[in-house]
């Protein structure tokens, strides 16, 4: 059995794209990848057991929270998903049916890696500005943000694993400029990589709410901004926030509030999640219902307003 995979065969790919030639056996095989060109491509030739295929198409489509979901099974699942079949004795044509009704298993398996990859790599920049080495702190808040896409563009539909093709995946998935990535300001300023931290977070809340609002990247006078020490994580019931003050969980409503508010004055804040929530007949919600949970994000310190004689530009 043998399926071809890889950004040409995913569409994202100019004519000299790597290829992926998968070959899958019965029983587990030893043979290591090997690179050839053929017809300008560069072939990438994989040997995988069945059972390994499926194994990981498994734990990216179980239902409820998945469990010992890795990278690499992400990347194999989903390669999978989007490659063709071009040898096959009905085995492999199962399994890519089962992907196809199962994806939103597959799209939430990709946010939950991505997301810790994000954290992770938000976690290693305050680390290195602890140490003042400030290249392992702008590599690590470059890949926050590609992480942070490569989890949105999932929850969008577009399922190519990874953060390598990020740009033109934007491109053929989302209606709209992509953000762009902010260049990372002296190391004295400090506001250093909140920027990118705002930035990731943003990518993130829009992912975990399915909702799209314009990031803002100026905070004005009067208008509220984010902690720089927020830290979002994943649990078994939802999104939650974690400060240097203490440990707040987030309901949909409270953490598309969050992200609203960026930049965002009370009023504009209450209007415009408002707006979005009512969208969507099922998910209406009551103006007071975000009053109340407006106040407790600036209570706790998630949310802070920027006094009137100052401006900052994240």
């Amino acid at each position: 059995m043998a399926y071809l995979s890889g950004p040409a065969t995913a569409g994202l790919g100019t004519s000299t794209a790597v290829l992926d030639s998968a070959f899958v056996a019965d029983s587990p095989l030893a043979a290591p990848s090997r690179s050839l060109i053929v017809a300008g491509h560069r072939t990438l030739i994989r040997y995988q057991s069945y059972m390994e295929l499926r194994g990981a198409i498994e734990r990216c489509c179980s239902s409820g929270q998945p469990t010992g979901v890795s990278r690499a099974d992400i990347n194999l699942a989903s390669r999978f998903l989007m490659g063709k079949i071009i040898i096959d004795d009905d085995s492999l044509q199962i399994l890519h049916t089962r992907m196809r009704r199962e994806a939103k298993h597959l799209v939430d398996a990709i946010f939950r890696i991505s997301a810790a990859e994000t954290r992770i790599a938000l976690g290693n920049v305050r680390d290195a500005l602890a140490n003042a080495d400030g290249p392992a702190a702008e590599w690590n808040a470059q890949h926050a943000c590609l992480s942070a896409f490569d989890a949105f563009l999932s929850s969008r539909g577009d399922l190519y694993p990874g953060t390598t093709h990020v740009w033109a995946r934007w491109r053929r998935t989302v209606a709209k400029p992509m953000p762009f990535l902010p260049k990372a300001p002296d190391l004295a300023n400090p506001n250093v990589f909140y920027g990118h931290t705002a930035l990731a977070h943003d990518l993130l809340i829009q992912a975990a709410t399915g909702e799209d609002y314009p990031i803002h990247r100026t905070v004005k006078p009067g208008t509220y901004y984010r902690t720089s020490d927020l830290d979002l994580g994943l649990q078994a019931s939802g999104i939650v926030a974690h400060t240097a003050a203490g440990t707040v969980e987030l309901d949909p409503m409270a953490l598309l509030l969050l992200g609203v508010a960026q930049g965002r004055s009370s009023a504009d804040t209450l209007d415009h999640t408002y707006f979005l929530l009512h969208r969507d007949t099922r998910r209406s919600a009551r103006y007071d219902a975000l009053t109340t949970r407006l106040r407790a994000l600036t209570t706790h310190g998630l949310l802070l307003r920027l006094p009137s004689e100052h401006a900052s530009r994240v």
